[in-house]
């Protein structure tokens, strides 16, 4: 114990104080790094959120909902009465014919009078 207290008292208090300021600076800088890493990584995976999310809200609207905002009709198995062909998902209008998807898509644009505003 004697042996230790003397090493002790040896050291120089200038090169002590030194030696702790660069610790706690080196502390300090890597504690800065790590928030920034921290902040920078949260922000892209929040970023990376965000842009699946409208990706797949637009997919949503796309699978049920026609181009000018209002729903699909229900739809099942069948056949189409107009082209005659046998699918896994016909429309049934209620006031009108089972239709496949491609064929719904123009009855219901003639029927709405609905344009494209990129076609016109």
């Amino acid at each position: 114990m004697i042996a230790y207290t003397a090493t002790l008292l040896q050291v120089d208090p200038r090169t002590l104080g030194v030696n702790l300021w660069l610790i706690i600076a080196a502390l300090i800088l890597l504690t800065g790094v790590g928030l920034i890493a921290i902040a920078t990584w949260t922000g892209i995976r929040t970023w990376i959120t965000i842009v699946r999310q409208r990706s797949s809200h637009e997919e949503y609207m796309r699978s049920f909902h026609r181009a000018d905002g209002g729903n699909y009709p229900p739809a099942t198995h069948g056949k189409c009465e107009q082209c005659g062909v046998q699918q896994g998902k016909i429309f049934h209008v209620d006031s009108g014919p089972s239709l496949c998807p491609g064929c719904y898509e123009a009855y219901w644009r003639r029927e709405t009078g609905w344009m494209d505003e990129s076609t016109s």
